[in-house]
């Protein structure tokens, strides 16, 4: 439980899965690049109701 007011708040946790690809032998240096600003854009990130915490 997240709180308590008129009623009990809930929270209901899930996934948000992000695939990244990149071409064969051209290496890896782009995809971190990419998978560190995924990470910074979206950990404790809150629209409305919906909250990510942690990304990893």
């Amino acid at each position: 439980m997240a709180g308590m007011a008129a009623e009990p708040y809930t929270r209901k946790p899930g996934q948000i899965l992000i695939q990244c690809l990149d071409r064969v032998r051209v290496g890896s240096r782009s995809l971190a690049l990419l998978a560190d600003a995924l990470e910074g854009r979206f950990a404790y990130w809150l629209s409305g109701d919906l909250k990510c915490l942690v990304a990893s």
